[in-house]
């Protein structure tokens, strides 16, 4: 089972690369070297469930049809009285200080069913409590603390939210999530969505990518990465140069075990 225990508080891939800059708490990135919780199979059917396994990009898309559904009917309510004891026991162990807004989403998020849409949910949520930076982190991280197998599928939404404010640096995390448990399609099309946003690529993702393409063996894509990196016009550091070395590496590997 993957391990999300240094979610929040250790830096993602590897883990020398990435650093935090402290800026005021709102825009603090907790979410950190997110394990990927949504691989294990949910018993969630519905669209929503198939998040985990589609990308960025049409999420982007279905955007402005979740609003429209969500405003044509959907909407927020709290958690019944009809919940389980292993629920109650849940919702029991948020954290004291946890905002009200933040605790609403985790009861529903606690107490979600089979027969819910997450991207609807998470849209009234949105709607309703006006969440900033800050509640999003909030959220993110008391699900990785109770491992809760939709963390990945809340991130994908986020990202996507005008409230989450999301940098360059939350795509880093979560496409060095996707390329370490060999989602390659999905972290590209995670770096594509981030460049529709006008963000730009910068040479921590981009060595991201070269130790994805490199473990994929995919030779060419590494150069091209490593290439796109020489372009930012910024000094290269050691990672990168670490990177494409292993990416050749591996590539004369495989041709020797192909001979």
């Amino acid at each position: 089972m993957l391990n999300v225990a240094s979610l929040m508080l250790s830096n993602p891939y590897p883990l020398s690369i990435l650093t935090t800059t402290t800026t005021k708490f709102c825009h603090h990135s907790l979410w950190i070297n997110i394990p990927c919780p949504s691989l294990v199979k949910h018993p969630n059917k519905s669209k929503c469930a198939s998040l985990s396994h589609s990308t960025i990009i049409p999420l982007e898309c279905e955007a402005e049809e979740i609003v429209e559904k969500e405003e044509s009917g959907v909407k927020w309510h709290d958690v019944g009285s009809d919940i389980t004891e292993s629920q109650k026991d849940a919702i029991s162990q948020l954290p004291p200080k946890m905002s009200n807004r933040c605790k609403a989403l985790m009861k529903r998020i606690i107490c979600f069913s089979e027969d819910e849409n997450l991207s609807l949910l998470l849209a009234a949520w949105v709607k309703t409590m006006k969440p900033r930076r800050c509640d999003w982190l909030s959220i993110l991280k008391e699900m990785k603390r109770s491992n809760n197998p939709l963390l990945l599928e809340v991130m994908e939404h986020a990202l996507l939210e005008d409230s989450f404010e999301a940098a360059v640096h939350d795509y880093t995390k979560l496409i060095d999530t996707y390329a370490k448990h060999g989602r390659f399609e999905s972290a590209e099309n995670a770096l594509q969505a981030m460049k529709s946003r006008g963000l730009p690529s910068d040479q921590v993702i981009l060595t991201v990518m070269i130790h994805m393409y490199s473990k994929a063996g995919d030779l060419d894509r590494a150069k091209e990465a490593f290439e796109e990196i020489q372009l930012l016009g910024v000094p290269l550091d050691t990672r990168a140069y670490g990177a494409m070395i292993m990416a050749y590496v591996r590539a004369g590997l495989q041709t020797l075990q192909r001979a």
